[in-house]
């Protein structure tokens, strides 16, 4: 998808973010999507593990960790156990950190568009990184040094 269309080589990187726009778009879209499937998917958890039906069938909840049994021997066991009920209120209890994990990775994506922004605009301006008194000896347009 071209947004702006360049009418010069200088202009190009101006095309070229025009056209990160609609992969970024989908990418952070695809985050909004991966945080609410996980809310939901907590919900649906919370209310599970609450039910009298779920209790009396499995009789409770076990987080399981990967541990070692053994010389070169490693295998699942059970770390800790909740009732139905406390399993049900943990989940909702992960369901309130899921904004603020959810804005982290939002924020954290937009920062590394900005930046790919950034890159492309400096790929089209490498000049700038050698301004300034420091690069004088250099054969440089006379209005980048000061």
């Amino acid at each position: 998808m071209v947004i702006v269309e360049a009418r010069s080589d200088r202009g190009a990187w101006i095309e070229a973010s025009g056209q990160k726009v609609a992969v970024w778009q989908g990418h952070l879209q695809g985050l909004y999507v991966e945080w609410s499937v996980a809310v939901n998917g907590l919900e649906v958890a919370a209310k599970r593990y609450k039910s009298q039906r779920w209790n009396a069938e499995v009789g409770g909840f076990y987080v399981q960790a990967l541990r070692q049994l053994g010389p070169k021997r490693h295998g699942w066991t059970k770390a800790h156990y909740m009732t139905g009920p406390e399993a049900s209120d943990a989940h909702k209890a992960t369901m309130l950190k899921l904004p603020t994990w959810g804005l982290i990775d939002y924020y954290a994506a937009f920062e590394r568009f900005v930046f790919e922004l950034y890159r492309l605009w400096l790929d089209a301006h490498p000049e700038v990184l050698c301004c300034g008194p420091d690069f004088s000896y250099l054969p440089l347009p006379h209005n980048l040094h000061p």
